[in-house]
């Protein structure tokens, strides 16, 4: 009920209630349109991560334990392994990477098989990134719309199949 009816209302009346105006603003402004970053800069700063990533890489002494590398860059231990002794599911990683920066394949896979495919992904990103920096095509960002999702429980199951042999690894290797 509006004000204006509540007070006449005797009681006797319907009380049922009268529909508010809807306040309707004059204009609406249409959204302001999204400046798009230049593909370039976009391009160089991928081929630079990428750079310095391998840069860190080849700088890391891999560790021999097959884990642990990261630590030389002043990070805190895996404490899932520091608990249960095992490796976490991403053990390795950076260890993996100082091995294939040095082309160490072998130890690469055995400290853990998904950081050497991230590596060699890694390696697939920076020539894409060197195109479209020259070029200036978004090369890049087709790579970033790809549907990767489709592809999400096939990473993970690849995931656990590299945690798994990383444990069988570490397992084996305590037995000797």
């Amino acid at each position: 009920m509006i004000p204006a009816q509540a007070a006449e209302h005797t009681g006797t009346e319907s009380t049922a209630y009268a529909p508010q105006e809807a306040f309707v603003p004059d204009a609406v402004e249409a959204p302001a349109e999204k400046q798009s970053i230049n593909p370039r800069l976009i391009h160089a700063a991928g081929a630079a991560g990428v750079l310095i990533a391998l840069l860190v890489a080849l700088w890391l002494k891999p560790d021999p334990r097959g884990l642990g590398t990261h630590e030389q860059l002043m990070l805190f231990p895996c404490n899932f392994h520091a608990l249960t002794g095992l490796p976490c599911p991403f053990c390795g990683m950076t260890t993996a990477f100082a091995h294939m920066v040095r082309g160490n394949v072998r130890e690469a896979v055995l400290a853990q098989p998904m950081g050497a495919i991230g590596f060699v992904a890694t390696i697939f990103v920076l020539p894409l990134a060197l195109i479209g920096l020259v070029t200036g095509k978004d090369l890049l960002g087709k790579l970033m719309r790809f549907p990767w999702g489709r592809f999400s429980k096939v990473i993970v199951a690849m995931f656990a199949a590299a945690w798994a042999f990383k444990i069988i690894v570490i397992l084996v290797d305590r037995s000797h």
